[in-house]
């Protein structure tokens, strides 16, 4: 039975700007790249979120992973009443404990896992993006689809990908029953960023090389899924990812 992660959480005051200023940052970029925030044609809940290992905890607490806390990809901008710190996960008894003025995202457990086996990243990224849908066509590190966010059975299927030379050398997993999700990490946001960055620019290099050859155009209409066409993907390249029609 697949079961999420129960979440005790321990209400705070808001985080310091000096805590969140860095994360706020990547956050901030994420939202205008739009691979965090809400797009109910696209997705059913608001996507997206980010996390930072932090040293030191607060408000006399422990230290943890500060995360953005649960939905709150709806807003443009955030502020430190809007994070979560992580000191624990218990995978055994499926409990995320956490404090801080806002809950955390479902998605911790991931993060934690990420962070525990990576080497303690200073920033782990979980953005999500329709132009990603593509990653059949590459060779990266994929989560068994049907495994659904949040459960201790995706966190289980890092746990089975993360120690793999790929995982280092790629710092980017694929997650298959996740629609378009995906995570990438490292020690500083320029790094946390790069393999994100890398794997769109391959993504768009597929779009265009079946996109603009006139004698592919029934390539364009395939659906890849979820009614999702090689034309959609294409309109979302040019920034037109809006609600597509169909006759």
């Amino acid at each position: 039975m697949v079961q999420k992660y129960e979440k005790r959480h321990t209400q705070t005051e808001p985080f310091p700007y000096s805590l969140v200023e860095e994360l706020l940052y990547l956050r901030d970029v994420h939202h205008k790249m739009g691979w965090i925030g809400y797009k109910p044609f696209r997705y059913t809940e608001i996507f997206g979120n980010v996390s930072q290992w932090i040293d030191e905890g607060v408000f006399g607490k422990k230290p943890g992973l500060l995360i953005t806390g649960t939905g709150t990809g709806v807003k443009e901008r955030i502020w430190g009443g809007d994070f979560a710190m992580v000191p624990d996960v218990d995978e055994d008894n499926f409990v995320i404990t956490s404090y801080g003025p806002s809950g955390p995202s479902a998605e911790a457990g991931t993060h934690m896992k990420v962070s525990e086996l990576m080497g303690r990243p200073k920033f782990i990224c979980h953005p999500h993006a329709i132009m990603w849908r593509l990653h059949k066509f590459f060779s990266y590190l994929t989560t068994v689809e049907g495994v659904d966010y949040g459960t201790k059975e995706m966190v289980q299927e890092f746990d089975r990908l993360l120690p793999l030379h790929q995982a280092k050398s790629d710092r980017l997993v694929i997650m298959g029953g996740h629609l378009d999700g995906i995570v990438s990490w490292g020690d500083t946001v320029e790094d946390a960023m790069k393999p994100l960055l890398k794997y769109e620019a391959l993504c768009k290099q597929k779009i265009v090389e079946i996109c603009s050859d006139p004698k592919r155009r029934n390539d364009r209409l395939i659906e890849v899924s979820d009614l999702v066409t090689m034309e959609d993907l294409y309109n979302a390249f040019i920034g037109q990812d809006t609600e597509p029609v169909r006759n």
